[in-house]
């Protein structure tokens, strides 16, 4: 008998420690990290030059276009809100760049064809000399945070290709439905932006 009660104590234990497990793990993070190991294959690093922000994406011919805006929302904190169109993928990434130089409203697009082994784009306010060439920017993401952040709420990626739609929500007191409150949004209701 105590036997018995000794084991099935012992498969309660391992039961509940399971359950704990399950209910207290971390959220898997699922989006791209475009660090040449996520599903895409593509590696993006952001550099910060003369008041310039630099973006060295390989394997070649992977990015295709960028998009940006500036989220100056916090006081005293500027982020570039980055589009990365890449070629083989149905939606556009989005990540965002903590923002050290004085990159403002107006800022333009330029690539650098004499680059070997790697894409070379810049977002600058300035004329970028030779080699550097202006080139379109894709519109700007629709999205404040990459895909799958909480503080997107639901709004869905766009393609370059695609306008965006307009989402059909209804507030939450005519809809029925209970309002939408991110998981880790202190009391004053900020949250903290995902940053790479």
């Amino acid at each position: 008998m105590f036997r018995f009660r000794g084991l099935l104590s012992l498969f309660a234990m391992t039961a509940m420690i399971a359950v704990s497990v399950s209910v207290f793990a971390a959220p898997k993070d699922n989006f791209d990290r475009l660090d040449g190991f996520g599903p895409s294959k593509a590696k993006v690093d952001v550099i910060e030059w003369e008041d310039n922000l630099e973006i060295h994406a390989e394997p070649m011919g992977k990015l295709l276009g960028l998009g940006a805006k500036i989220d100056d929302r916090t006081p005293g904190k500027k982020i570039l809100v980055i589009g990365f169109r890449m070629q083989g993928e149905p939606s556009v990434f989005v990540r965002r760049a903590d923002l050290a130089i004085p990159l403002y409203s107006g800022f333009k697009l330029f690539k650098n064809p004499a680059a070997k082994g790697y894409e070379k784009w810049a977002f600058s306010n300035q004329d970028l000399k030779a080699p550097w060439v202006a080139v379109k920017m894709d519109k700007a993401p629709a999205d404040w945070y990459p895909e799958g952040h909480e503080g997107n709420q639901g709004s869905p990626l766009v393609s370059a290709d695609e306008p965006a739609q307009p989402e059909k929500r209804l507030p939450a007191a005519v809809s029925g439905e209970e309002p939408v409150r991110p998981a880790n949004a202190p009391e004053e209701g900020q949250i903290k932006p995902y940053t790479w």
